[in-house]
């Protein structure tokens, strides 16, 4: 409640630009339930949506060199985002799947934690937007393939208008494949470009 998240002074990079892209989804093979899928920088969403929640499907993400598209399946598919959105709710649970690599077919197992933990006003470069609440999320995917452990950790904070809670209007995530890859995004929808920033992830980036 009366929350100020201040993204202000973020250092603009436009080297990398992709768009922000929410679409429909119709006989998608990998993930069958989806309707819908949601782009942000090098991982795709794919849920559909019910009455009363938001249901994740899986997500296509891009590991890099190594590990390259990485293609992670949930079985049954996960609800994360609870109708209608109220602060304080909270989704706890655990998951499994397959992620689909480069080096084959790998079952995984999974949890995830996702609260509504605050409203107030989010603070950009260009504006500053009142009557706004945040989603957090922080899920994680464990998979063992040749005696190798593989840990893939998302944590994400979605932004929200009060008004207009059907897409987000501001994302903070990072990713992180354990010992191998950790990258920042910070996307807006209200400004022009998208950076990624795979380095100095402590130096946010934002489009």
């Amino acid at each position: 409640a009366n929350v100020t998240w201040d993204y202000s002074n973020g250092a603009m990079d436009v080297n990398e630009t992709q768009g922000l892209v929410v679409a429909a989804v119709s006989g998608n093979t990998t993930y069958p339930n989806a309707t819908k899928s949601f782009s942000q920088g090098t991982i795709d969403q794919y849920y559909h949506s019910t009455a009363s929640a938001r249901i994740l499907d899986g997500y296509k993400y891009d590991a890099g060199e190594g590990l390259g598209i990485i293609d992670v399946v949930i079985t049954g598919g996960l609800s994360y985002i609870t109708y209608p959105f109220n602060y304080g709710s909270t989704v706890a649970t655990n998951f499994s799947g397959t992620a689909a690599t480069g080096m084959g077919n790998i079952p995984f197992t999974g949890k995830i934690f996702s609260k509504i933990d605050g409203t107030g006003t989010l603070k950009l470069m260009d504006q500053d937007i009142n009557d706004v609440f945040r989603l957090s999320i922080i899920d994680t995917v464990s998979a063992t393939f040749m005696a190798f452990n593989i840990n893939l950790i998302r944590t994400q904070y979605e932004y929200y208008e009060t008004a207009n809670p059907s897409v987000p209007l501001f994302i903070d995530a990072t990713i992180e494949v354990v010992g191998v890859n950790k990258e920042r995004q910070v996307l807006s929808k209200n400004l022009a470009q998208v950076g990624l920033n795979t380095v100095a992830i402590d130096n946010f980036v934002v489009y």
